[in-house]
């Protein structure tokens, strides 16, 4: 009895260490198979081995805290320091685990608390429609009022009108005034239950163009069932039977009326239907904008969607253009403000635009064309970019190219430059009233005296340094760099001291010096 006594004491103690480490590791990286097996098999090793040692303290009417002589009494104490040390440890560590982003640990609190399973009990989109969804979750879950979405509403259902599917991600503020978000995922292949996130985050800009009620007034309105119907006819003998989705932006806009449906009715809320009731104007161009909710086949997409929308709004292509020219001034806005430069318009127009500031700037448009060469106006604005006017119809005395770059270091001074198609060539122009006047500025080439390290060994003359840069500030003073061509490293220097009026030969630059 002895015997039993001592070795399952030990084997105890040996079970219950290794089963906190193994608890602390699966805590730290979650459900591995081989250690979820360990787990359970440890602690049915504890619990039999717990159970023999106790059954022999019985046995022999033995109090294990009541021992005599030094050694055995040492030995224990050593044996309850090492349980104590490994207890308290282990604990800390799972308690660490549990802290978010430390461990597996964390991830199944978070999941306790913010995940909630719910009921899907108006499940059928043909009797229920989307807004049934909504009906369930907030029985567990007491939902906003007015709710919004952050990207897109996805519903999938089948030719009976059973929901397949739902995504989205939908946020609002409680009756408190505090944000809340929840994100939403249902699958009847994985469960019967709408699956919840809660406590997440959300852009929540509030934003009317992804409300979410606008969904449920056009879902009401429109022939959905009619139309699912009308399709599965083409797919009565097909092996697998169609499935059909709802999909939901908030806005949005269309330049063709193809799979457009207008929906008459007041979808905004405002007691009021307005806009375009059907979409022929968009045959001559513009856009149709407004709350549009697309059915469609998502296993066949040379199926047109459906695309229902209510009281859609008529975007002119003037209109359009205004507002795509207002978005790119205020790009050119923001980036002058983080790096004092100018932007050139992506899209191949060639306009060049510069900000001094939130109201003043200036616009390089083209007026011509031809072979990659460009003629420019310089236009002006003090509103912001609102409104334009012609400060300047020929700032380049005739001459075309690409537009460089402006750079104006108050609302009077500055540069503007236009190179030529092969970036070997550009011409930088100075004004001091606002761009009314330009005068080109000649560079006192005669006067250099030191080249270029590498000039020669290109085999280049000094007639081949033509290309200018930007003139840059350096305190009082601006400087010039002259390249044989567009991105080169190494080149001549140019300084002026009065304001663009004047250009002395500095030196040299090389790349080494750019660093």
């Amino acid at each position: 009895m002895k015997k039993l006594k001592f070795i399952f004491g030990k084997l105890s103690i040996l079970y219950y260490i290794l089963f906190l480490l193994v608890t602390c590791v699966l805590c730290k990286y979650g459900s591995i198979r081989q250690l979820k097996f360990a787990f359970f098999a440890l602690g049915v090793f504890l619990v039999i081995s717990l159970c023999i040692w106790i059954g022999c303290l019985i046995a022999e009417k033995e109090n294990p805290f009541k021992m005599k002589g030094a050694l055995r009494k040492t030995v224990f104490g050593t044996e309850l320091l090492i349980l104590l040390v490994v207890t308290v440890g282990c604990i800390s560590y799972i308690v660490y685990t549990a802290i978010p982003y430390n461990g597996a640990l964390s991830w199944k609190v978070d999941s306790l608390f913010k995940t909630k399973k719910i009921e899907y009990e108006h499940n059928n989109f043909f009797r229920d429609g989307a807004e049934g969804l909504i009906k369930d979750i907030n029985k567990k879950l007491k939902l906003p009022d007015e709710l919004y979405i952050t990207d897109s509403f996805e519903m999938s259902f089948d030719k009976d009108g059973t929901i397949t599917r739902v995504s989205a991600y939908l946020y609002g503020q409680n009756e408190k005034g505090k944000d809340k978000t929840y994100l939403i995922d249902y699958d009847i292949d994985k469960s019967d239950k709408i699956v919840v996130q809660i406590a997440g985050y959300a852009n929540a800009d509030y934003d009317d163009d992804k409300k979410l009620d606008p969904m449920f007034t056009i879902l009401e309105k429109s022939d959905c069932k009619m139309q699912a119907t009308q399709w599965n006819l083409n797919y009565a003998f097909a092996d697998n039977p169609p499935e059909y989705e709802i999909l939901y932006y908030g806005k949005r806009s269309f330049a063709s009326s193809e799979g457009l449906v207008y929906l008459p009715g007041d979808v905004d809320g405002d007691g009021e239907v307005s806009g375009m009731t059907d979409f022929t104007a968009l045959d001559r161009g513009g856009e149709a904008l407004g709350y549009e909710v697309s059915l469609y086949l998502p296993q066949d997409e040379s199926v047109t969607p459906v695309r229902y929308m209510m009281e859609p709004e008529y975007i002119s292509p003037d209109t359009i253009s205004q507002n795509e020219q207002a978005e790119k001034d205020s790009q050119a806005k923001e980036q002058g403000k983080e790096n004092n430069t100018w932007t050139v318009d992506t899209d191949g127009s060639g306009v060049v635009r510069f900000f001094l500031n939130e109201q003043k700037g200036w616009k390089l448009s083209v007026v011509d064309a031809a072979l990659g060469t460009r003629y420019y106006k310089l236009e002006t604005t003090s509103d912001g970019g609102y409104n334009w006017t012609t400060v300047n119809e020929d700032p380049f005395d005739g001459n075309g190219g690409a537009g460089e770059g402006i750079q104006f270091f108050n609302e009077q001074f500055g540069f503007i430059g236009l190179s030529g198609a092969s970036q070997t060539h550009s011409s930088i122009y100075v004004t001091k009233d606002g761009g009314k006047t330009l005068k080109e500025i000649k560079l006192p080439m005669d006067t250099v005296t030191e080249y270029p390290p590498h000039m020669q060994e290109y085999g280049l003359t000094l007639e081949d340094y033509q290309y200018l840069e930007m003139p840059q500030q350096d305190g009082e003073n601006y400087t010039i760099h002259v390249m044989s061509q567009s991105g080169e490293m190494e080149g001549l220097v140019f300084t002026s001291e009065d304001h663009g009026e004047n250009w002395i030969f500095t030196g040299v630059f090389a790349e080494n010096d750019l660093s």
